[in-house]
């Protein structure tokens, strides 16, 4: 059986790759997270704006029917407001 023969002195060896890994995976990926991230910084603004109750006129409370972080609709009787008569008149 033929021999392999012995390596010759000018055969190179193996190094390992000198490029860096391609950061592009990883750059698509924060991208699509900034893009939802986005998304939902849209959405909790939207539900902030919605969070709040302004009075149609001045007044004082004088009933309070839910509590704070109840989930109501747009019919829901929330409070009752005593009108304050104008005192410039």
């Amino acid at each position: 059986m033929p021999r392999a023969p012995p390596p010759s002195s000018s055969a190179t060896l193996l190094s390992p790759p000198t490029n860096k890994p391609s950061r592009a995976p990883v750059q698509g990926y924060e991208a699509n997270l900034d893009v939802h991230a986005q998304t939902a910084v849209g959405v909790i603004e939207v539900t902030l704006t919605e969070a709040f109750l302004h009075a149609p006129s001045d007044g004082v409370v004088s009933a309070k029917y839910i509590d704070p972080g109840a989930m109501v609709s747009a019919s829901t009787k929330i409070v009752q407001i005593i009108l304050r008569m104008n005192s410039s008149s």
